[in-house]
């Protein structure tokens, strides 16, 4: 079964869920050079891929920052992932070369790997989640 537990930013750094550190570069090594060239340039043409409207690394390291620091945390058998709901689009989505949909959120992945940690614009559909500690309403995140 896949279950997953959310928590809002104070639950989750009340219960240590946030990380310790940031990596100093979020281009440490070529896995992540990779992620960052396949979200922010349209490449693949079939499956699903999400983009960036900003490809600057500065406004990449923002995204991440955004996330880990003023998202919400998302736990599940593979471990945490922050995701960070954004005011205005932070990206777009395809599925099989064509436009599928705004992305209004943004997933970091691996955030405690400082060779693996990456982020990725989402499309938020689900309903809006609860935090499992304190039952706060969270923006809607992404499954």
């Amino acid at each position: 079964m896949n279950t997953r537990d959310y928590y809002c930013p104070d639950c989750a750094n009340s219960l240590g869920l946030l990380p310790r550190k940031m990596p100093p570069s979020l281009f440490n090594s070529s896995y992540q050079i990779g992620k960052v060239e396949k979200h922010t340039t349209l490449t693949a043409t079939s499956g699903w891929l999400s983009i960036f409207t900003s490809a600057t690394p500065e406004a990449y390291h923002g995204y991440v920052l955004s996330a880990v620091l003023s998202g919400c945390v998302e736990v599940d058998q593979k471990g945490k992932q922050f995701i960070w709901f954004a005011d205005t689009p932070p990206g777009i989505t395809h599925k099989d070369g064509q436009y599928h949909a705004s992305a209004n959120a943004v997933r970091v992945v691996w955030p405690e790997n400082d060779t693996k940690v990456h982020a990725y614009p989402v499309d938020l559909s689900t309903p809006p989640k609860r935090c499992t500690s304190c039952d706060r309403l969270l923006p809607q995140v992404a499954s």
